[in-house]
């Protein structure tokens, strides 16, 4: 994995080669995930968010490519109605 994104980082034009791309591990994260940081230098850092989208695509393309995939967990959201206020009977008469 390291060398798939630190590879693919450096041909994005806008990455410096000097210094190089550099994929660091932070550790496990929640959901039993793998964390990395990747640093990257550019000279034109006022498009640096769009820098970063692109690298997250090339990234997202370059794994899938090597048969990597990107597992994003499951949640599950259940709605239960609150009865705070329950609806009061009416009687007749």
């Amino acid at each position: 994995v390291k060398q798939i994104v630190e590879q693919t980082a450096s041909r994005h034009p806008q990455v410096l080669r000097n210094p190089a791309p550099l994929l660091l591990s932070r550790g496990l994260g929640v959901d039993s995930s793998l964390d990395f940081d990747l640093s990257v230098w550019t000279n034109r850092p006022k498009l640096r968010g769009l820098l970063k989208s692109e690298l997250y695509y090339l990234l997202f393309k370059a794994l899938a490519e090597q048969g990597i995939k990107i597992h994003v967990p499951k949640r599950e959201l259940s709605i239960i109605q609150s009865q705070a206020n329950p609806p009061t009977e009416t009687q007749t008469g």
